[in-house]
């Protein structure tokens, strides 16, 4: 599996990549994750929160493709171009700091500002990859089939590269009366001037070249079109999964309830054990009182039983005495 090293947006960040039809595309998940700052279910949730117009403009640089790996699925990847387009788009720190980057960069662009120029050389010859990215992004662009320019939009073409050498004829100026010391930066701006007017006779010759590669776009599309096919035919067997696990989540949905009614008939049977059982219990206790009072009144019955023999002994050994007596009177 590539990756390429994202350090210059975010520092210590690797970004997955992949070539497809000659064009790079990065995953979109990595780059979220490392703009945001997030985990990967995470990054995927704010890639399905972006908007349709947004999602719309990003179509044309997206693709999907399944990285090598154990547990890896299909996912969006995106070219270049369309990572810097995406960037302007997401929530969080490293988000805003980009956009300021890229903000101060046009700001710098439409001031003039010569030390552009220094930067922009020192990207083209370095090696970085990102840089090399960058560059092959710019020589394989996305081309769309058009008509060959007319007078009028030759006319408007020329106008605008004529305003574009008055601007930089102003810039040039301005950098020389504030610093006299960049008049070799003065000659690179006269031979940008120069290359620019020359750039104006060759505008007939670009679109050509831009209406040759019409065909490539063609076979592109018919590729684009197999891939469209392939993906809706795989929609299509996953939906029909999808509508399978519907019907199983159903039927465990059903049994989930059955056995859930039966835990909670159980659980009211437990109920009522204890019930039973706490009225045994209060019945046992009240018996056991009940036979502890009996005992007790026994007890009782047996001592006043004892008391009342030892007044009939002592009745009867009184009698017995009485008739001896009376005996011996008679006598």
């Amino acid at each position: 599996m590539s990756t390429i090293p994202f350090d210059d947006i975010v520092p210590g960040a690797t970004v997955r990549f992949t070539i497809v039809d000659g064009k790079q595309y990065m995953s979109i998940r990595d780059i979220i994750m490392h703009m945001c700052g997030m985990e990967n279910k995470r990054a995927a949730e704010v890639w399905d929160r972006l908007t349709l117009e947004q999602k719309n403009e990003l179509s044309a640089f997206c693709g999907k493709v399944q990285f090598s790996g154990r547990s890896e699925r299909i996912q969006p990847v995106i070219t270049f171009p369309g990572a810097l387009k995406l960037m302007m788009f997401l929530p969080g720190e490293n988000a805003k700091k980009n956009r300021s980057a890229m903000s101060t960069i046009m700001h710098r662009y439409f001031a003039g500002d010569p030390s552009l120029l220094g930067e922009i050389e020192s990207n083209a010859n370095s090696n970085h990859p990102m840089a090399q990215m960058a560059r092959a992004s710019l020589e394989t662009p996305a081309f769309t089939a058009v008509s060959a320019p007319t007078y009028q939009d030759q006319h408007k073409i020329t106008n605008g590269l004529a305003r574009v050498c008055s601007r930089v004829s102003q810039v040039s100026s301005a950098v020389t009366s504030l610093v006299p010391k960049v008049n070799v930066i003065g000659i690179q701006i006269s031979s940008v001037k120069t290359n620019l007017y020359g750039l104006s006779g060759n505008v007939t010759t670009l679109a050509k070249a831009a209406v040759t590669t019409s065909d490539t776009v063609k076979k592109t599309n018919d590729i684009l079109s197999a891939k469209n096919e392939n993906q809706t035919s795989m929609i299509r067997d996953l939906n029909k999964q999808l509508r399978d696990l519907q019907g199983k989540n159903g039927e465990l949905r059903q049994q989930k309830d059955k056995a859930t009614n039966e835990a909670i008939k159980a659980k009211d049977d437990a109920i009522k054990a204890k019930d039973d059982a706490l009225k045994a219990e209060r019945l046992f206790t009240k018996a056991a009182g009940d036979i502890k009072r009996l005992r007790a009144e026994n007890s009782a019955l047996e001592n006043e039983n004892k008391r009342l023999k030892v007044e009939d002994n002592e009745r009867h050994n009184a009698l017995l005495s009485a008739m001896d007596a009376i005996a011996r009177s008679l006598v």
